[in-house]
């Protein structure tokens, strides 16, 4: 009779034990909290299209990451813990844009703001990262980033529409804080 039930209990303990990891680690068995999860996601960072989970391990718990994008390229990273409902990180970011009426208003294209900046810089690659309206000026700004092959970085602040440069900073490699006017 005890050999029995030591075989009934060890029978019940490795099903259990089966069950649970099925659980926590087979795809798909937990696919209503990460639905549920998801849905937490959208209603915090409404407009962002989010991809498949990852599920992670952090701090003792299952927690589930998306990555989300919107209609404007804007990017969203947001961890849920399907449990508690809570959302444990967040990050959006929000590009900046730049009407195109004031665009076609500026007397200097992106090209010829390249080009300012890689006279200024001779050896340094530029690329326009960022373009925006100042507020308080009015003025349309871009912010231009440049790298040079020794490993030094450039970034350079310009009036978009006289190409008239207002910041010009470099960063030598290994030292932080170099500024060039």
């Amino acid at each position: 009779m005890k050999k029995r039930n030591i075989i009934i209990i060890s029978i019940v303990a490795v099903v259990v034990i089966v069950a649970i990891l099925l659980a926590v680690f087979v795809p798909g068995a937990n696919a209503a909290s990460a639905t549920k999860a998801k849905s937490i996601a959208q209603a915090k960072a409404p407009g962002y299209t989010f991809e498949k989970p990852e599920r992670d391990w952090e701090d003792g718990k299952w927690v589930y990451e998306f990555e989300g994008v919107d209609k404007d390229g804007n990017e969203c990273s947001i961890v849920v813990d399907p449990k508690s409902g809570k959302v444990l990180e967040m990050e959006c970011e929000t590009r900046e844009t730049v009407d195109p009426a004031a665009m076609k208003a500026s007397n200097v294209d992106e090209k010829k703001l390249v080009s300012i900046a890689e006279e200024k810089h001779p050896g340094y690659k530029f690329h326009v990262a960022e373009l925006e309206t100042d507020d308080d000026t009015g003025v349309l700004e871009a912010e231009l980033k440049g790298h040079h092959h020794n490993g030094n970085h450039c970034e350079i602040d310009m009036n978009a529409q006289s190409g008239q440069i207002i910041k010009d900073e470099v960063e030598t490699a290994g030292h932080h804080g170099g500024h060039h006017d």
